[in-house]
């Protein structure tokens, strides 16, 4: 059911789910394994929001650089504040992750220096989350959802995607995956107990990401969660609208974008 260029030059991963899968799981069993073999041939990645990604993607991203692979991160936290949440095995690999230190939007990345840049369930925060003031939390929480901000700078995905695209050389990729449902930042609750937001893309807002400028799309798909039968694959944004992540344990529905800097 994905969106794919015929007419694209490069190789392109074929990766299938079940039917239904992933009962009892949160929308990383479909964007791991999804994003990690799109860059099984990528020898320079960057990617965004390292320090409190999934484990499980921190594994692969670990696995690329033990097999050569040039691994750079980019956050607002350093991954030495959270050092605690890294498995024993793979602390001092994490920690020795060269970091750019600073908001993806704006951070002195290096220009054309990578040709892979992945931002797996990262976008939606960037103009929310900001770096924790107390030792409480890495990001800046609040005690009720009726504290949290409730939009984020209009202009943020375009300037993510702007960001990507400078970092990227010609025939480089990113890999960027959403929450996807009604739209609008929906408040979430972390494991502390404390509550933000975050941006839930739509149709509308999807556009931002599938037909960013310096872009070619290579391929989009979309999943919805079915509750106790876990994820399915549907054909388009359409098919999530009437779901919502509003404090719920994961997204109830993922959309993900593969995409090709042409310019």
């Amino acid at each position: 059911m994905s969106k794919q260029n015929s007419s694209r030059s490069q190789w392109s991963p074929d990766i299938e789910f079940g039917e239904t899968f992933g009962v009892d799981r949160s929308e990383r069993c479909i964007e791991i394994p999804w994003a990690q073999k799109w860059i099984e041939n990528r020898d320079r990645i960057l990617d965004i929001g390292f320090a409190l990604s999934d484990i499980d993607w921190l594994r692969a991203l670990l696995s690329k650089r033990s097999a050569g692979a040039e691994l750079t991160a980019v956050d607002i936290v350093l991954p030495e504040r959270v050092s605690s949440r890294y498995p024993e095995d793979i602390r001092e690999a994490a920690l020795n992750v060269p970091i750019i230190v600073g908001d993806v939007r704006t951070a002195s990345v290096p220009v054309a220096a990578f040709d892979a840049v992945t931002c797996v369930s990262t976008i939606e925060h960037v103009g929310f989350d900001i770096k924790g003031s107390s030792e409480q939390s890495a990001f800046d929480r609040w005690v009720t959802g009726e504290e949290t901000p409730d939009s984020r700078d209009p202009q943020a995905t375009v300037d993510v995607m702007a960001a990507i695209a400078r970092s990227l050389e010609i025939g480089g990729i990113a890999l960027v995956s959403v929450p996807m449902g009604r739209g609008g930042a929906v408040l979430v609750q972390d494991k502390l107990g404390y509550f933000t937001r975050q941006q839930e893309y739509n149709a509308e807002s999807w556009t931002g990401i599938a037909d960013a400028k310096g872009f070619r799309l290579l391929e989009e798909r979309f999943f919805t969660f079915l509750g106790e039968a876990g994820w399915q694959e549907v054909s388009s944004p359409s098919d999530l609208a009437h779901q919502t992540a509003w404090l719920t344990p994961h997204a109830t529905g993922v959309a993900l974008a593969a995409l090709e800097r042409t310019s």
